[in-house]
């Protein structure tokens, strides 16, 4: 069963400065810490995946042809949750 709290890896748990110590039960235990860096860095790549989705919608088609891109693929990309890569 997944326990947020924790990762797959055995035998291991994250200090507060990201050294790996043995812990119980052959579970990796995560710091307060590192799990608000991590979802802090998962929010941001989802506003920067977001912004970029928007920025591509509004380009003109001569800038899509410029990438290799057609309206429809922009269109498609654009359509995609920002938490769907």
């Amino acid at each position: 069963m997944f326990d947020p709290m924790t990762d797959d890896r055995p035998d291991a748990s994250l200090t507060l400065h990201g050294a790996f110590r043995p812990g119980p039960l052959g579970r990796r235990r995560v710091s307060l810490s590192g799990l608000l860096g991590r979802v802090f860095d998962m929010l941001m790549t989802w506003s920067e995946r977001a912004r970029e989705r928007h920025e591509l919608h509004s380009m003109s088609e001569h800038s899509l042809r410029d990438i290799g891109l057609s309206r429809a693929d922009a269109a498609q990309e654009y359509d995609k949750p920002f938490w769907r890569v």
